[in-house]
């Protein structure tokens, strides 16, 4: 008999015990998988909000950091016609071309992200003898001119009078 008494203290402390525990841990994981804060608000919310008020302050506070901002003027950005080395080479594989398909694929393969001036372009089209041809090329190269002022050059190389009007209307354009 007194090993059953003993045996049930034993039991119902346990018991206790573990109702005891076992309902501190109910409730630590209840919170812990809502994760509500002392104002009723979830954790996660609080922690957006709180980033949230952290960008509106970083936002607000580029007054303050005018000084860094002249660092970091935008800068324009400029754009060089070919250089004169880079364009003699472009010259030269234009030259040991003999078909006119290949010179005119060669044009419009280094017009792309190349600029050129009117003289530079001048010198393209006087390897062309036909003002069809030469209009070809003025067709292609007139998006990278970068000095379309100087476009009359372009015009007076042209033999017919028809040539040079269409050449002035394709560099205004």
């Amino acid at each position: 008999m007194k090993n059953f008494r003993s045996l049930t203290k034993r039991i119902v402390f346990l018991l206790f015990s573990f109702i005891f525990l076992s309902g501190a841990n109910f409730n630590t994981l209840a919170q812990s998988s809502k994760q509500v804060g002392t104002t009723g608000i979830s954790m996660q919310e609080q922690q957006i909000d709180h980033k949230r008020r952290d960008d509106f302050h970083r936002r607000d506070n580029h007054k303050k950091d005018d000084y860094r901002r002249n660092d970091k003027k935008i800068k324009p950005i400029v754009i060089y016609p070919m250089a004169e080395d880079h364009f003699n080479i472009f010259l030269s594989k234009i030259k040991k071309v003999s078909f006119k398909d290949c010179k005119m694929t060669i044009v419009e393969v280094g017009c792309i992200n190349n600029y050129f001036t009117c003289r530079q372009v001048l010198s393209i089209m006087k390897l062309f003898s036909f003002d069809d041809e030469k209009m070809q090329v003025l067709k292609i190269m007139n998006p990278n001119i970068l000095d379309k002022e100087n476009g009359e050059m372009l015009a007076e190389h042209f033999t017919f009078d028809s040539s040079k009007k269409q050449a002035m209307t394709i560099l205004n354009k």
